[in-house]
């Protein structure tokens, strides 16, 4: 296959052939005449005293730093010329400049190997160790590269080479075994070829691989379909009203009439400096709906590049936002927008255009566009302990632009199987397994564990709040180019979690989980995001979607001072009005938890509140006793007892709080004046708590530092942990605030409002507190918005005064 799938390659030089039939090498690269030395096989290992066990291998071999001057002036060997070519192109200075290099000095390392094509598993009968799985052992490795050694065929491999204008900095990576190779400065594609007896170099020849193997990738889909279709069937649900599709045979927009119609989804990342920027609008409908309407010199690269390779894969049916929704429509648009889920659940496969476009334009290696040479591909993985190519999706794929986006979150999460194309590679996955170009087909698996099959959204399961926050933090670390999208291009996932939640999304929360989807926080600089501040785009403060910044809901840090949410830490203390922009208001139907028991308020509660005197070990006896005198069936029963028990050990902590679950049935009459307040106020919250004033007091600030990979940047972000106190300064709680946020919106001298919203527990060391979570609000005549998040010990909050309001938050 290694000769099928290189396409045109580059230009190479007859090798000078000596007597004995090897090739011409230099002093220094008569390494080359060892595969044993050149793959690493010499490597000792260093063993650790006390346990025997591995600390890696020693590099027994690399080159000597020389001079760029010197690896041209041999022109005789094989091994200078070809890496001379290289490094004359990555630095793009012609042969007759060479001069110029005088100070530049390079180090050859070890050659990382590639898997053997498949015709070669084929024809030797390998399938079974590097056919399959580039996950061979160090032995088996080994025996598969000496196998070619013996039968002549050329081995693949990249020579990792340095490059630095310093010779003693030239190579240090070579000082720390054991850890993976990251974008070496220059990966030399290299094949070699040896005489078995003895081995000698018999050829040395550069390789490129300029478009993408079309059979190769027939292929995967043909395992995949083969191994686990029937595991991941596709969505039947029917699609939006005014679905259209591009019919890349006739060239033009098609309705989608037939049902199931097999098509392939596009997902990239709209180029707004695009010169080709044809999109389907009311004007020009009728026309592209013609035979020949769509011409590809007018289409944008990357959509006229799609079209090409889905051809030539034998696909009939594409479908691309830019052209199957009319985008001056704002009906239309709207409904397909909310059916992503369905779109892209529904296409037997999506296309990714993870592309550098700073780099590339259209699909690099689609036939018409060939890739850029080898020696600027800076995306390599290579591993030193058995120096081997290993899967680099993690730097093609998860650190891409296209995976920076937030729309194309969804279109990734929901797409039964995908094909990848990148500036050097192509890369194929699906819940069940994943393919690399470069690695001929064989299975990889450093992918993301976003698209695996536990978490792939339409391998049918109930899902959890766990599942949702987790979702939230990694859908709100990408970037949108407009504000008003947040929720937009969230809609897919959240159909489908709500569906599988058995409940509706209520501006990106779920309703049955309300009360825990309230408590998150901002991992990053927070602010609103004023566009969506106003109608018709208004997104209520108390829904991430308002805000910019990393959602999160769990807090890994011990001392932090917001103790965030845990599935089991958690007790409903609030009933929730949402003040529905069709319905109007409406009690939400949230699932009212005691720290992981089912809690109804007007039940249990009533009943439980008999025995709260008695908080023992012995009253758990006498309850569990007591309760079976009630008429209640065997399944009643069992939950009431554990959550009266649970209330019971409980009761005298909660009893001395103004704000408990029986204060709270107590207090469940929405005040007239904020519900006529609400009817103004489209999306806003309306329910009964206690609300207090208190001050803040800094105490402790830390400064962490924020990795992101799109733009690749660092951000140095400085917090403060503030104290709750009442009157006298006595801390009751506390709260955490990114000290940039803390400045525009908080002034310590004067109180701070809040409101409860749910019972918590925080962990200490040894110990565990009961605690209020509160929200920081910021009142405007009778209407509050958040701040933030923090806690308040139970105990302590009656220090401030609190008293019953009903609170209309928006």
């Amino acid at each position: 296959m290694l000769e099928a799938s290189l396409g045109p390659s580059r230009s190479k030089s007859p090798a000078p052939i000596l007597p004995d039939g090897t090739t011409q090498l230099c002093e220094d690269c008569q390494i080359f005449h060892s595969p044993h030395s050149l793959f690493g096989f010499e490597k000792q290992h260093r063993l650790d005293d006390v346990s025997g066990r591995s600390l890696g291998k020693e590099h027994l071999w690399t080159s000597k730093p020389t001079p760029v001057g010197q690896i041209l002036q041999n022109k005789l060997c094989l091994a200078c010329k070809a890496v001379g070519s290289a490094v004359i192109e990555k630095l793009q200075i012609s042969v007759d400049n060479a001069d110029d290099l005088s100070n530049t000095w390079i180090r050859r390392g070890y050659a990382y190997a590639l898997p053997p094509t498949t015709a070669t598993c084929r024809n030797y009968s390998w399938d079974s160790t590097w056919g399959s799985s580039w996950d061979a052992s160090w032995e088996e490795q080994k025996s598969i590269i000496m196998a070619c050694v013996k039968s002549g065929n050329p081995i693949r491999c990249v020579l990792h080479i340095d490059i630095s204008d310093n010779p003693e900095k030239c190579g240090g990576w070579y000082d720390t075994p054991g850890t993976y190779v990251f974008e070496p400065p220059l990966g030399l594609q290299i094949s070699f070829s040896y005489t078995d007896c003895p081995h000698r170099l018999s050829g040395l020849e550069p390789w490129d691989v300029r478009f993408l193997d079309t059979e190769m990738v027939r292929d995967w889909f043909s395992r995949c379909k083969t191994l686990h279709e029937d595991q991941a069937p596709p969505v039947r649900k029917p699609v939006p009203r005014g679905f259209r599709l591009i019919d890349m045979e006739e060239m033009r927009i098609v309705p989608y009439e037939r049902s199931p119609t097999p098509f392939v989804a596009l997902s990239y990342v709209w180029n707004h400096g695009s010169e080709r920027i044809l999109q389907l609008q009311q004007a020009n409908v009728e026309r592209l709906q013609e035979r020949g309407g769509l011409d590809l010199e007018q289409i944008p690269h990357v959509i006229a590049d799609a079209i090409r390779l889905c051809k030539n894969l034998c696909e009939r049916y594409l479908w691309v936002d830019a052209l199957c929704i009319v985008q001056d429509d704002e009906h239309s648009k709207a409904v397909q927008i909310q059916a992503m889920d369905t779109i892209y659940g529904q296409a037997s496969w999506t296309l990714v255009a993870a592309v550098d476009f700073a780099t590339a334009q259209g699909l690099p290696g689609v036939v018409g566009n060939p890739r850029d040479s080898f020696v600027n591909n800076t995306s390599r993985r290579l591993d030193p302990i058995y120096n081997r190519v290993s899967s680099n999706s993690a730097k093609s794929v998860e650190r891409s632009a296209w995976n920076s986006r937030g729309w194309t979150f969804q279109e990734r999460l929901i797409s039964r199987k995908c094909l990848y194309i990148t500036n050097w590679q192509v890369y194929f996955q699906c819940p069940f397994c994943s393919f690399q170009e470069d690695l001929d087909g064989s299975s990889v698996s450093d992918w993301n564990h976003a698209h695996s099959a536990d978490c792939h959204p339409w391998i049918g399961k109930q899902r959890s709040m766990s599942e949702y926050t987790e979702l939230i933090r990694a859908y709100t670390q990408r970037n949108l180019s407009f504000g008003t999208d947040i929720l937009r291009a969230f809609a897919g996932v959240s159909n489908i979690m709500t569906h599988q939640m058995n409940t509706k999304d209520v501006f990106g929360l779920p309703e049955r989980y309300f009360s825990m989807a309230l408590l998150w926080t901002i991992d990053t600089a927070p602010a609103l995001r004023l566009e969506v501040q106003e109608a018709p785009n208004l997104i209520p403060s108390w829904s991430w979607g308002a805000w910019h910044g990393d959602v999160i809901y769990h807090r890994h840090s011990p001392g932090h001072a917001n103790p965030g949410w845990k599935a089991t830490e958690h007790g409903s203390l609030v009933d929730y009005y949402f003040q529905d922009p069709t319905e109007g208001l409406r009690k939400l139907n949230v699932e009212m938890k005691w720290f992981s028991s089912h809690l109804a308020l007007d039940t249990d509660l009533v009943y439980s509140s008999a025995y709260s005197d008695d908080s023992s070990d012995e009253y758990s006896d006498q309850f569990d006793s007591d309760d079976s005198d009630h008429e209640h069936s065997e399944e009643q029963v069992r939950p009431k007892i554990a959550l009266k028990q649970k209330l019971s050990r409980s009761i005298p902590a909660w009893k001395a709080c103004p704000q408990n679950p029986w204060e709270a049935l107590s207090h469940s009459t929405l005040d007239p004046t904020a519900c006529h307040i609400a009817l103004e106020l489209p999306g806003c919250l309306v329910f009964n708590t206690t609300t207090a004033s208190c001050f803040l007091r800094p105490y402790y600030s830390k400064t962490v530092i924020v990795h992101k990979y799109w733009p690749s940047q660092e951000l140095c972000i400085t917090y403060e942990r503030l104290y709750i106190c009442d009157d006298d300064e006595n801390i009751i709680g506390g709260l955490e605030m990114e000290a940039k946020w803390m400045d525009r919106t908080v002034d310590v001298a004067e109180k701070q409002d809040f409101v409860v919203l749910a019972a918590g527990k925080r962990e200490e060391v040894g110990e565990s507190t009961w605690t209020l979570q509160v929200m920081h609000v910021i009142r405007d005549g009778g209407v509050c918005q958040r701040l933030g998040l923090g806690y308040v010990e139970t105990t302590l909050w009656k220090n401030v005064n609190p008293k019953w309001e009903t609170v209309v938050l928006i």
